[in-house]
Order: C-alpha cells, then structure tokens, then sequence
C-alpha cells in the first residue's frame, strides 16, 4: 500500500484482525523467499495453519520471494508443516 509511512497500513491489518478474529494472522515472511523442499521445521506456515488471512511486514528490498515457495503455497497444495522437534502432518489449504 505505498512505500512511505503513515498510510494507515497498521491501522488497516488492526481492524482487519479485529473482525476476522481466528481467522486472521501474522505471519513472517521469509518462507516464501526460501526455497521449497527443506527437511526442516516450518514454523511460520505453522503458525498460520487453518487461518484465511495471513498478514505479513514488508520483505527487505534486498530479499525477493522465492517463485516455487509462492506457487507451492498458494496454488492450494497440500502442504506439511510442523513446528520444532514436534512430527509433519499434511495441511489441506482451507478454501
């Protein structure tokens, strides 16, 4: 929503997560600048499992999203998660 401050993007994902309530989250961004494929725990995708909004800060302008990571979770695949030193359970995408 623009590059400057002060444009009511806080403002806007506080409302939001007000009225969607559970079905809202924050979410980190660097697991869609990562490559797909990592036998290693995915706790961000964890964290937003069964949720319908994920809102996320703005990536580094350095840091660019990784194309696979973008298609794999949002082309509505099965996807497996799991938060540290806990097992991987397939996650169907909720919609």
């Amino acid at each position: 929503m623009g590059e400057r401050g002060d444009n009511g993007k806080a403002a806007t994902v506080e409302l939001l997560t007000a009225t969607l309530g559970d079905y809202a989250s924050n979410a980190s961004y660097t697991f869609l600048c990562e490559p797909t494929g990592l036998d290693r725990p995915t706790c961000s995708v964890a964290t937003i499992r069964k949720t319908r909004v994920a809102f996320m800060h703005e990536p580094d302008p350095r840091e660019a999203l990784h194309p696979n990571s973008l298609k794999m979770y949002t082309g509505g695949n099965r996807v497996s998660c799991r938060n540290l030193h806990a097992h991987g359970e397939p996650n169907p995408p909720p919609w």
